[in-house]
């Protein structure tokens, strides 16, 4: 759980320790300058609109309860067990495409032909970009709040969070269009060539799965269909899937089936399903909307974030004493959508074509 940073985190990771120390020289260098400020000549008044480290701590917290949160949606919740640090100065995280050259055989000699299988290789990665959004406050705004026992700042920054975790649920989704470095591109789940893709507007599929008619059979037919692409013979997925649906098909699927489902909804019937691990709607965005839907299984194996920065809050340097309290939430991530080297993958998007 790399999303954030807390003493679990940061013991168990080399790369989350970097981070960490990173975030408390930039905090160091902020409160440095502030003493500077306080020791002027007449800067006595000023000298109290000084962030004490208490409200660091509360900004670290809070940013830990609102990862772990709903905002943002389930997406992000499925993928921050999963997640992996890496240092932040690494733009572009690649992981190896393995073939399946060496084959096994069975013989009385036990000799093998010559020249002898290897595997061999190719690359593929993601990038790791910014996200981030500022908050601040006037410095006499800033003091006036505190005469009255209130602090602003705990809750702009709450709201910059927030705001930070929906754009990475964008980000995982769609990419960032436009955005290369080094030839590699930034996708997201709807558009990673490593997607597998499933047109439910097609021959052989052509089922709304919000549509008010909709029988158990037709959403049945969706379900295995997508099964099938991630788990049949030309993909060979053995883990169980996660379906992640729009709110519009979730409410559809709650309906009562009849005949043999007659004491189910259609969702507790697909749930069992054979090769179905859970079925979830997405929360609080807009990230999933009408006839679509996201299939995956859930391991880093098949799909993983890379962390090169955990969701953090940084101080602004501030130029002169009479300057604004500016802060900034942000955070270096992207989504590593794995295949290997003939194509397979573990992620599937599903909408109308």
């Amino acid at each position: 759980m790399s999303f954030y940073l807390d003493k679990t985190i940061v013991a168990n990771s080399r790369a989350a320790k970097g981070q960490w120390e990173e975030v408390i020289r930039r905090r160091k260098a902020f409160a440095a300058n502030e003493n500077h400020f306080a020791n002027l000549h007449g800067m006595e008044v000023n000298a109290a609109a000084r962030i004490p480290q208490d409200v660091f701590r509360d900004f670290d917290s809070q940013t830990k309860q609102l990862m772990t949160g709903d905002e943002g949606g389930v997406i992000l919740d499925l993928l921050l067990p999963l997640a992996r640090s890496v240092p932040i100065g690494k733009i572009v995280s690649e992981y190896r495409q393995v073939s399946d050259a060496t084959q096994a055989q069975s013989s009385i000699s036990g000799q093998h032909r010559k020249p002898m299988d290897k595997t061999t290789y190719n690359y593929d990665g993601t990038l790791v970009l910014i996200h981030d959004a500022a908050f601040g406050r006037e410095w006499r705004e800033l003091e006036a709040m505190r005469s009255e026992d209130f602090d602003g700042l705990i809750d702009d920054q709450a709201a910059a969070v927030r705001a930070v975790r929906r754009q990475l649920v964008d980000n995982f989704l769609n990419g960032s269009p436009g955005t290369v470095y080094k030839g590699q591109e930034s996708f997201g789940i709807k558009n990673s060539p490593n997607t597998q893709t499933l047109d439910l507007g097609a021959a052989g599929v052509n089922v709304d799965l919000t549509a008010s008619g909709l029988t158990y059979a037709d959403a049945e037919s969706v379900f295995i269909a997508a099964l099938t692409v991630l788990q049949g013979a030309a993909n060979n997925v053995e883990q169980d899937i996660t379906f992640v649906v729009s709110s519009e098909i979730w409410f559809n699927l709650l309906q009562r089936g009849s005949n043999e489902q007659s004491f189910r909804t259609y969702l507790e019937q697909l749930r069992m399903i054979p090769g179905v691990a859970n079925i979830v709607k997405t929360n609080g965005t807009n990230a999933l909307s009408g006839n679509e839907f996201i299939a995956m299984a859930a391991s880093g194996q098949y799909i993983q974030p890379v962390v090169g920065m955990g969701v953090t809050t940084t101080p602004m340097q501030r130029l002169t004493p009479y300057a604004d309290w500016n802060s900034l939430v942000w955070s270096a991530a992207g989504l590593q959508i794995k295949a290997d080297a003939q194509g397979r993958s573990g992620v599937l998007y599903a909408s109308e074509a």
